[in-house]
């Protein structure tokens, strides 16, 4: 069989039971209990010898995807269910996430139930207006390719269909056909026909999913070893394994890996792979899943049955394993897991056994039992809904930090660093060196230790008495501890032979960060926003986590390394050392990106204020990754201008300034550029990418008009309601740099700027909004929007014209443009 750009069932498709409907009668009962069979395939059907479809259905059979209706045949012309196309196309693409459906023809108990939740789950069908899913109901053609259409999230084309019934092909489903003709998924009859009602037959939709493959990625179904042994290459769609005995090695994929049931209790051997997408491990055994110097970002593991072990070797790197099913673990060399979560969707009383070194271990699930083999756990964390959780620890375990907001049982000889208690019902069967109690956590709280009940407070006491020492993450509920450091000494990460080195220079955006302190001593490491490296670390310590930066603590390990998970906000960071003689050392600088396998091209150029002056206008060329200056580049002469004024392109003027701000060539003015239009253009090769090293191609913006920015002079921004807070009567001031026309109202009218007008006039007359006319000749004056008259609530201040930037509190202009108002009695 060839290998093409597609994706296979994973499990045996028993179509003759799966399909009940198309075959002769057979008892819901008997499909229920037949549906879940993994049947060995029938590859010889009588009916299909001279059928269009052979050689697909041959194809699918050989290989244990369908089956037939009965031992030599397969009815290719019997007519396809919704439920039976539900179940089909989950097995197809591996769609196992389900949420509970409220369908009121669909009961729990029918064996299309689960097929049914996952489809709509995954958005790939619908319900009905009067909450049915009409599951026995016949599938139509234009339903089926229009279920493809969503699922695979075809790109819009404009093939124009030319079917002499293309006008029965219902709105809703012309974009869909139009895609799936496109790209040779579906195709019409001989007399020219597209037939869009006419319901699906068996035949037809093994044919329509055998070429729905080809838009989705490759899959392999015969156990061997894929991929080049001396160069990588490349896959750009998705990877479904669907049997054991696969070695593959040296693939780059670029969208998900499937590990599916049909591995079994077998092994699959990943050497040298990135998979930039999720990988889904669902079968595998005891001595299964190898990872080999390979980078896999979000790994999901979630066998049904049995327990499956992962191996992590060499120079692996895992940025996220979640584990859902009883799993082995085993960390080797200098791989790294960066993260281990143990879901909530864990089953009560499953067992996770860890082997190695963790940076970072959540629990989030009941009643788990998580066994800590030989090696060690930076921080392992017990989330509140994580009741009942049982750690075992061996005589060669480590942690770290032990945070612990639910009952739990540790047990086992390990050693414990620092426990963190934010909950009752806890108990060790050793003592930690180290603890720290929560800040809602009564002294009076009894802790079980060594099988001795004792008041939390008594504990605290025990470890100050002892020389204990606090600190730990910020986030474990615990009161921050450490050293209160001096003011930066103005080093660039290196002074007393200390050097804070990051082990790479961009991450991914929810990636653990690691570094390494060079003198390897012992201290706090603060992982901070370029723009706020230089505050006070008493500052840093009480950055709110629902404020719009970023800051995260991280205590060092003995051998000088440091790790700091939970990064979410993409942006320039440095990681700040304090060592214990308060003395502070800066990293240079590396970034979170939200994509690092993007294109590097332009993302468009546009302007926005940047202060609280009018005046103060910011032109942004912005790109799609971090950028440099190419060596030797002068930015003055590579960023032209051109003006309504003067029209030809020359380079900006010397009272331009022009600088690089992440992914952006910013440009400010010193005065307003022109009346009418301003261009710019930014040369070739001018900047690079910090993740890539590829250089630009030139850019040149649309025509930027000139914009009004609005302030509000001694106001000040209200962060609980996104605006300002007046009382009812005051008035607001107001300052522009442009003649405007502003409307105080309840809500905002978004139409033709007449239609604004005419509106607001109205309203104003009734005396529920207030308007503010602004002539050109008085800007920058203040001038006051009288709130008088209007009732206490919520309203807006906005213009009759959207070329108008409204502050909101961060500098950034409003994306409704607008600024919210509150007035209150």
């Amino acid at each position: 069989m060839k290998k093409r750009i597609a994706t296979l069932l994973s499990l045996t498709l028993a179509f003759s039971t799966l399909l009940s409907a198309l075959t002769a009668p057979v008892s819901v009962e008997a499909a229920a209990a037949n549906e879940s069979k993994q049947t060995k395939p029938v590859v010889t059907f009588k009916d299909v010898d001279s059928h269009w479809a052979k050689d697909k259905i041959t194809e699918w059979a050989a290989q244990g995807v369908v089956s037939g209706a009965s031992a030599n045949e397969f009815k290719p012309n019997q007519q396809v269910t919704r439920a039976e196309w539900a179940a089909i196309v989950n097995r197809m693409f591996q769609l196992n996430e389900q949420q509970p459906q409220n369908y009121t023809d669909v009961q729990a108990t029918v064996w299309y139930a689960d097929a049914v939740n996952a489809a709509t789950t995954a958005g790939y069908m619908k319900g009905y207006t009067d909450s049915t899913f009409k599951p026995n109901a016949t599938l139509t053609r234009q339903e089926a390719v229009a279920s493809l259409s969503r699922l695979l999230k075809w790109k819009t084309n404009n093939t124009v269909l030319a079917y002499k019934d293309s006008a029965d092909i219902q709105p809703w489903a012309t974009s869909s056909v139009s895609e799936a003709v496109y790209l040779g998924v579906v195709k019409g009859y001989e007399e020219g026909t597209f037939k869009p009602n006419q319901s699906l037959t068996r035949a037809e939709a093994v044919s329509i999913l055998d070429r729905a493959f080809d838009t989705y990625g490759v899959w392999y179904g015969t156990a061997g070893m894929y991929g080049s042994a001396t160069k990588q290459e490349t896959i750009n769609g998705n990877v479904i394994v669907n049997v054991p005995g696969i070695t593959l090695q040296n693939l780059h994929i670029k969208g998900d890996l499937i590990l599916t049931e049909g591995v079994g209790e077998g092994d699959v051997d990943l050497s040298k792979v990135k998979v930039d997408g999720e990988t889904s491990v669902y079968g595998g055994g005891k001595n299964s899943i190898y990872v080999n110097d390979s980078v896999l970002s979000n790994v999901i593991v979630n066998k049904q049955n049995g327990t499956l072990r992962v191996n992590v070797k060499g120079t692996s790197t895992v940025q996220e394993l979640v584990l859902q099913s009883r799993t082995i673990v085993d960390v080797q060399d200098s791989a790294k897991v960066a993260q281990v979560q143990l879901s909530e969707k864990l089953k009560t009383q499953s067992e996770v056994q860890l082997n190695g070194a963790f940076p970072s271990v959540t629990v989030s699930t009941y009643g788990s039992n998580l066994k800590l083999g030989q090696g060690s756990v930076q921080q392992l964390t017990v989330n509140k809904e994580a009741k009942g959780t049982n750690i075992e620890t061996g005589n060669d375990t480590n942690i770290t930090s032990l945070i612990i907001n639910a009952e739990t049982k540790v047990t086992g000889t390990g050693t414990i660093k620092q426990a963190t208690i934010n909950a009752s019902g806890i108990s060790f069967a050793t003592s930690p060196k180290e603890w720290k109690l929560g800040e809602n956590v009564s002294k009076d709280m009894v802790v079980v230790v060594a099988g001795k009940e004792t008041k939390a407070g008594d504990l605290i006491k025990s470890t100050t008495t002892s020389g204990g020492a606090g600190g730990g993450a910020i986030g474990g509920g615990g009161s921050a501890g450490g050293v209160t450091p001096e003011k930066p000494n103005g080093n660039d990460g290196q002074g007393n032979n200390v050097v804070v080195k990051m082990d790479k220079e961009v991450f991914t955006v929810g990636e653990v960060v690691y570094g390494t302190i060079g003198k390897q001593e012992q201290g706090t490491v603060y992982i901070v926003q370029k723009e706020l490296e230089n505050i006070d670390v008493e500052e840093m310590e009480k950055a709110s986590p629902g404020n719009w930066f970023k800051i995260l603590k991280a205590e060092t390990k003995p051998d000088g390394t440091f790790f700091s998970p939970g990064l979410f906000v993409h942006g320039e960071y440095v990681a700040i050392f304090v060592d214990s003689k308060k003395q502070r050392f800066h990293s240079q600088s590396f970034y979170l990106w939200k994509d690092i396998n993007s294109v590097f091209t332009s993302s468009g150029t546009y302007q926005v204020p940047i202060g609280d002056d009018v005046n103060d206008v910011v032109i942004r060329s912005k790109f799609s990754h971090p950028l440099r200056a190419a060596k030797g580049v002068n930015l003055h002469q590579s960023v032209m201008i051109a003006t309504y004024e003067e029209p030809t392109f020359k380079p900006l003027h010397s009272d331009i300034k022009v600088t690089i701000n992440l992914d952006s060539i910013e440009i400010q003015p010193s005065t307003k550029l022109s009346n009418e239009w301003v261009v710019f253009k930014v040369l070739p090769n001018v900047v690079t990418s910090v993740i890539t090293g590829e250089s630009n191609m030139e850019v040149e913006s649309y025509a930027l008009n000139p914009v009004t920015t609005i302030s509000f002079p001694g106001m000040y921004w209200n962060w609980k309601v996104e605006g300002l807070s007046v009382k009812k009567g005051d008035k607001i001031p107001m300052k522009v740099n442009e003649g405007n026309v502003f409307y105080l109202y309840e809500s905002v009218i978004a139409a033709h700027i007449d239609i604004v007008t005419e509106t607001m006039d109205r309203e104003v007359k009734k005396g529920l909004a207030k308007k503010l006319v602004i002539n050109s000749k008085d800007i920058n004056e203040i001038h006051y929007m009288d709130t008088s008259g209007l009732t206490a609530g919520t309203y807006y201040i906005f213009s009759s014209s959207l070329n108008v930037f409204h502050p909101t509190g961060k500098g950034w202009p409003d994306t409704d443009y607008r600024t919210r108002v509150e007035i209150i009695e």
